[in-house]
Formats: C-alpha cells, sequence, structure tokens
C-alpha cells in the first residue's frame, strides 16, 4: 500500500473516532437537557439548526460549493433522508435514551454498520469485496464484545465497629 493510501486510511480513523467522540458528547448533551425539562422534539430542533448553521459556515470556507442536481429522484431522497433518516430517527434514538440511558441505548447504533451494508448489497446490488468483509467480521466481534456478560464487581462490606 503506498504512502497516500495509508495517509487515508488514518485520515478515516481519525475521523472515525472524532464522530464517535462527538456521538457520545451529544448522548450526554441529550441527557443533560433531559434534566432541564426541555422537549426532545426542541432539542432536537435546536441542534439540528446549530449544526445546519455549522455547516452553511464551514463549507465555503473549506472551498466547496453548494451544488446538487434538482431531480425528482434527488429532491425525493434528501426529503426521505431528512425526515426519516434525520430527525425521526434522532427523536427515536433520543427517547430510547432517556427512557433506557445512553449507554444502553448506544447498543442499538452498534449493528447499524451492518443494516446499512445488506441494505447497500440488496438495493444498489453493490458487490462484496474484502475490506467489506473484514469490516463486517470486526462490526460483529465488536457486538460480541458489547453483549458479553460482564462480571460485577465485589461490592465492598461494612462492618459496624464498636
Amino acid at each position: 500500500m503506498g504512502h497516500e493510501n495509508w495517509h487515508h486510511t488514518f485520515l478515516g480513523i481519525g475521523f472515525a473516532l472524532l464522530g464517535t467522540l462527538l456521538f457520545s458528547c451529544g448522548n450526554m448533551f441529550s441527557r443533560q437537557m433531559s434534566h432541564h425539562a426541555l422537549s426532545l422534539t426542541n432539542t432536537v430542533f435546536w441542534g439540528m439548526l446549530c449544526g445546519a448553521g455549522f455547516m452553511a459556515v464551514v463549507i465555503p470556507l473549506s472551498e466547496h460549493g453548494y451544488s446538487f442536481p434538482l431531480t425528482a429522484r434527488w429532491l425525493g431522497g434528501l426529503l426521505y433522508l431528512s425526515v426519516f433518516g434525520s430527525i425521526a430517527g434522532f427523536l427515536f434514538y433520543l427517547e430510547l435514551a432517556r427512557r433506557i440511558g445512553a449507554d444502553k441505548a448506544a447498543y442499538a447504533t452498534i449493528l447499524s454498520p451492518v443494516i446499512a451494508l445488506g441494505m447497500s448489497a440488496f438495493f444498489e446490488t453493490v458487490h462484496w469485496s474484502a475490506p467489506m468483509l473484514a469490516g463486517l467480521v470486526l462490526i460483529l466481534l465488536g457486538n460480541v464484545l458489547a453483549f458479553l456478560r460482564r462480571r460485577p464487581l465485589p461490592q465492598p462490606v461494612e462492618v459496624e465497629q464498636g
């Protein structure tokens, strides 16, 4: 593998780690907002508005433009992903996190890459490559590790004196 490929690999790993960190921070932030009696809908609205505002500033600064095809198929995909993939997805996930806790709700995200790969293979006729299969194996191994029962830590016993 050439130097350029390694650079892209490490850059991709860095982005994945940053995304995981930001996802975890978002979990904790939404948990804090629920303690302040803010509604989930308002929290998601303000979070998405801030994210859109941030991207509106970052995209021009990175010398990328706003260009997209104005076709029915593209706009339909954008609408579907906006409503179901983002708004509904965040609302359902954050409600789950509110009910069972962010740590347990995060397990729901472990299988999403497997589902995405399966849907791509089915709908987009993606042909599986060795890196995709290796990634799938890593995801499944991660699931096994995440769901293994951990032994509870021994609790200290207090002895009353006197």
